[in-house]
């Protein structure tokens, strides 16, 4: 920059809480003129940060962060930001900006805390639009996160969409399902179970089942119940990538977990890697009478794991 030479802070006057007004007026003239060099901005927020003006201070430091995230250098503008949040630790804008650059570079498990940092605040201050926004943004990083599925589910509920709350709910029950956590994979299924009644719901379902494949294979199948004192014999009538429907001779609980004994072919895209015998956790999802006498069972896939063995039928 042209007439201007940088000293480190701790040789420059710019270091001086006490800088006379011509000095910031000198700064303010040069940022007018184009000079966007960071470290001048920088150090005019600090001036105003000394002299306890703090919003001056914060519009500095924006502009500091929006120079560098121009150039590219994505890590020191989320230092940046971080540093005006703690400055104003109630600015949830900052929370979901900061999530965004990090999702830019790959730093999912860092943009996640700040997403939810920003869903929490929306939440506590009753701006649930907001806050969902915020926890969706989550969740697309982190599927897992069944306690999250479960808030968005309430949320979703509480904002008049059954279909989002019914597809959290099955999302949560999934996931609790994956962990082994029985009792609350069945609440889960109890909270999208409550709001299956809707028409609305009902086609959405129905648009569900028509894009996803199913094929019709007759797989062999033991169904064995959640306390594995009984099981069926049967054969598969459909299989998809998230479940199974079958035919029993007499009905499991609906809202009892299952367990699965198949031979899970490796072109569903199960994670599969053979045609051998898998262990699959389940849980019933819809129970209907079959023409033939039989209760045709529905049930959603949960961890799979391979047995090591061949299963004899």
């Amino acid at each position: 920059m042209i007439g201007f030479t940088y000293q480190h802070e701790t040789d420059s006057p710019i270091a001086r809480s006490d800088l006379p007004e011509e000095v910031v007026d000198w700064y303010h003239r040069s940022l007018e003129a184009g000079h966007t060099n960071p470290d001048i901005v920088n150090s005019l927020g600090d001036i105003y940060l000394r002299s306890g003006r703090v919003q001056e201070a914060i519009t500095c430091f924006s502009q500091v962060a929006e120079i560098y995230r121009a150039k590219g250098y994505v890590s020191k503008s989320v230092a940046v930001l971080k540093k005006i949040s703690r400055l104003a630790p109630r600015d949830t804008a900052l929370a979901m900006r900061i999530g965004d650059l990090l999702v830019g570079q790959g730093r999912a498990a860092e943009a996640r805390t700040s997403y939810l940092c920003a869903g929490d605040s929306h939440y506590m201050s009753d701006a649930p639009d907001l806050a969902i926004a915020a926890y969706e943004r989550a969740i697309d990083l982190d599927e897992s996160n069944a306690a999250l599925h479960m808030m968005l589910g309430g949320l979703y509920l509480d904002q008049n969409m059954p279909k989002k709350a019914h597809s959290s709910f099955v999302s949560a029950r999934r996931e609790y399902l994956k962990r082994g956590e029985v009792d609350m994979a069945r609440y889960a299924g109890e909270r999208a179970r409550s709001i299956e009644n809707s028409e609305q719901l009902r086609l959405y379902q129905d648009a569900c089942r028509r894009r996803e494949e199913r094929y019709p294979l007759r797989l062999r199948t033991v169904v064995m119940g959640e306390n594995r004192k009984w099981c069926q014999y049967t054969e598969s009538m459909n299989i998809s990538k998230s479940g199974i429907r079958f035919g029993l001779d007499y009905p499991v609980q609906r809202d009892r977990m299952v367990g699965l004994l198949l031979n899970l072919p490796s072109q569903l895209g199960l994670s599969t890697v053979d045609d051998s015998t898998y262990a699959v956790d389940a849980i019933i999802c819809n129970i209907e009478n079959g023409s033939d006498g039989k209760y045709v069972v529905g049930a959603e896939f949960g961890a799979i794991s391979s047995l090591g063995y061949e299963f004899v039928f």
